[in-house]
């Protein structure tokens, strides 16, 4: 569905980081890239504002406010990033991620084939322009008139 700016509907961001968005985005998407996706948790204690990183950890009872802060950037690193559950001592962690990763799949499935069918690929192609070789045996790049 395409929309007018005025008219985007926005996720709440402990929503997102909750149901294994923010999780999977890292995990499939930034992390192989060497980078991940910040969330930042403002939390009320005691009077006094507390912000904590979050990008990995788990909801903290009490929060009152989550925002996306910013991209780590590990790009140098050659494996890039990961949250390393294979070695995650913390099997209450490691079954959380797994719900988390299974809700996104059951999101995923919802949308494959209608996806499929609009775009002949469940992530949408970008193709506006393809390479023509011409009897000369040079190649040019020409628009797509095939594309949408």
């Amino acid at each position: 569905m395409q929309v007018s700016k005025s008219k985007i509907k926005h996720i709440d961001i402990t929503e997102f980081r909750e149901k294994g968005y923010l999780q999977e985005v890292n995990r499939r998407f930034f992390h192989p890239i060497g980078l991940a996706l910040e969330v930042s948790i403002f939390k009320w204690y005691e009077g006094f504002l507390y912000h904590i990183v979050s990008a990995f950890k788990m909801l903290i009872p009490g929060t009152n406010k989550e925002e996306i802060t910013g991209v780590w950037d590990y790009r140098k690193d050659p494996e890039g990033m990961y949250f390393d559950f294979l070695h995650q001592s913390d099997q209450n962690r490691r079954l959380q991620a797994l719900l988390k990763e299974m809700y996104v799949e059951a999101e995923i499935f919802v949308r494959r084939e209608i996806r499929e069918k609009m775009f002949g690929n469940y992530i949408e192609p970008i193709k506006p322009f393809m390479l023509e070789t011409k009897n000369d045996g040079n190649t040019l790049l020409q628009p797509n008139n095939n594309s949408s």
